[in-house]
């Protein structure tokens, strides 16, 4: 019986050596290549943005300038004007400054919104 009781805690002490990770194997690190794509949320006079790179996750993105000619969407007040590129089509997501602002591409690739 006492053998028994020595092998299950060996058998459990293999399992939890076994089971822990090495933290700086890396393994764990999503190196997918993710792209950014650009909506111009219903406005119009312009094409949207592209970028030709790709990221991975945690990169760093920089937000593309306004497209020339972008103008609000029909029936937005007229003192709505593009201000920022956001994360969701609602304006309820992260705001990224225009042309400067820099944003980690999250796990799937990134979809920026015009925000008026």
């Amino acid at each position: 019986m006492k053998s028994f009781a020595l092998f299950l805690f060996g058998l459990a002490a293999a399992a939890i050596v076994i089971g822990c990770k090495n933290p700086s194997s890396g393994s764990d690190t999503d190196t997918t290549p993710y792209t950014v794509t650009y909506n111009l949320n219903g406005g119009t006079g312009a094409t949207a943005p592209t970028d030709a790179n790709t990221y991975t996750v945690a990169q760093e993105v920089t937000a593309a300038a306004k497209p020339g000619g972008l103008t609000a969407p029909p029936g937005t007040p007229l003192n709505h004007r593009f201000i920022y590129w956001n994360t969701k089509a609602d304006g309820s997501g992260t705001n990224v400054a225009v042309g400067t602002g820099t944003i980690p591409m999250p796990s799937g690739g990134l979809t920026l919104y015009a925000k008026w």
